[in-house]
Order: structure tokens, then C-alpha cells, then sequence
């Protein structure tokens, strides 16, 4: 029985990243994401992007009208000194939609942004570290204002890079009176835009999100009194919209 014809026609590539490509056949175009499976990735067509280790990849474009097979490139990639696409992503802007975001909380539940569009509208705040005179400040702000913000249907939320035990700590300290989501490898906050330049730490950033679940006001400032003021007020004005 003779052999399969080869294909003789050009092989295009799907770019990973700058100086690295991955040969594959066909023409049209499909979009394709790395993801991780069993000690190494998997090239799909129309899969979500998730992260491989502490390298992350946005989704890409490639020239093919099928799936890519599964490709074994873990050591490869990790030794690799790739660019980082999309790592940390662009802050939104009010009017954008809020990045859809899920951690655990100081006390081990998982929270979700998604259960509380269209129920609640949400103060979203990022925060460099736990107990810090700066941070201390604007969660004990919060913490006092929690009565008129649930009155105006506003759930608060905060976000760094500490440990639950950490958060654990600071809760007690201050009677904080909301949930502390731990974003110890940064992937909440890179969602966001909000990351320090070179640092597991994240930038002190607001950010109100409405019922449609879009960003209404974002405060971005190291000024702990600022955002207390701003969000009392964008807040007051999200409940008349």
C-alpha cells in the first residue's frame, strides 16, 4: 500500500514570542493559547490562556485551520528567556469591563467577581502590604465607611500580595471587616495593571465596578486619604446612576 502523500506546500509558523516559532501546516487563520498539561503544554486552537509555571503567554495568532498536536516543550520553554507577553496587563479605565477575577480570602474562601455582577457593585482596592501605616490607614477607612457603602449595595475587596496568614493577622489587628484576597503570586493584580515594576507588590489602585460589571471610577494614587474620599464619592453617585 503506498505512503500517504507528504504535504509539499510552504509551512508556516505560529510565533510563541520574538526569536522562538513553532512549525505548523495549513492556511486561514485561528487563534491559539498555551496552556499546561501533564509536565508540559499543549498548543490548541480556540483554548483560554492560561500560565505555564512562571512563564505567562497571552493569546496568540497563528496561520492554520487545525489544531496544533501537543508538544512537549516544558524544559525548552523554561530555559528560554522569552519575552513576557502580557504579564501585566493594562489598567482598566472607567468604562471599561472589570477583568473577571477569583482568590481566596483571608479566612480560605474563595471569592468571585463574577457571582457579584449584576447583585452587588464592587470596591475593588489594591494595596502594597498588610499592617503598613499607609495600609492601615485606608482599610481602617474602609472599615468604617463598610455601613454606608453596604447601604448603597457596595461590597468591599481587598487585594495584595500577602500570605491568609498575613491577612489573617491584619483582619484581627484592625477588625477589618471585609474580605483580604491573597494574590501571593501576583496574578490578580497583573490582571489589573496594578503590579510594582520588579516587585511582588502591587501599587495602591481603586477601583469601583457597577452592577453591569464595568469600571466606574478608578483612584490611583499612594494616598490612602484620596481613595477614601474619591470612592465615598463615586460611590454616592453609582447609587443615583
Amino acid at each position: 500500500m503506498p505512503a500517504p502523500a507528504r504535504r509539499t506546500g510552504p509551512r508556516r509558523a505560529c510565533r510563541l514570542s520574538a526569536g522562538f516559532k513553532l512549525k505548523t501546516g495549513g492556511g486561514g487563520a485561528a487563534e491559539v493559547a498555551v496552556r499546561r498539561t501533564n509536565g508540559g503544554v499543549r498548543i490548541d486552537n480556540r483554548v483560554e490562556v492560561s500560565y505555564l509555571s512562571s512563564l505567562k503567554v497571552t493569546k496568540l495568532l497563528m496561520n492554520t485551520n487545525r489544531p496544533c498536536a501537543t508538544l512537549w516543550l516544558s524544559l525548552l520553554l523554561s530555559t528560554l528567556a522569552l519575552p513576557v507577553l502580557g504579564a501585566e496587563g493594562k489598567m482598566p479605565k472607567a468604562g471599561d469591563p472589570a477583568p473577571l477575577i477569583e482568590g481566596q480570602d483571608q479566612a480560605g474562601k474563595v471569592w468571585r467577581l463574577a457571582d457579584q455582577i449584576g447583585k452587588k457593585a464592587v470596591l475593588l482596592y489594591f494595596y502594597p502590604k498588610d499592617d503598613t501605616p499607609g495600609c492601615t490607614k485606608e482599610a481602617c477607612g474602609f472599615r468604617d465607611q463598610i455601613a454606608e457603602l453596604k447601604s448603597r449595595n457596595v461590597e468591599v475587596v481587598g487585594v495584595s500580595f500577602d500570605s491568609a496568614d498575613s491577612h489573617q493577622k491584619f483582619t484581627s489587628k484592625y477588625y477589618l471587616n471585609f474580605p483580604l484576597l491573597v494574590d501571593t503570586d501576583g496574578k490578580i493584580a497583573d490582571r489589573y495593571g496594578v503590579r510594582m515594576p520588579g516587585k511582588a507588590m502591587a501599587n495602591r489602585v481603586s477601583f469601583l465596578i457597577g452592577l453591569d460589571g464595568k469600571i466606574a471610577h478608578v483612584t490611583n494614587t499612594m494616598n490612602a486619604d484620596t481613595h477614601l474620599a474619591e470612592m465615598k464619592e463615586a460611590t454616592a453617585k453609582l447609587k443615583h446612576s
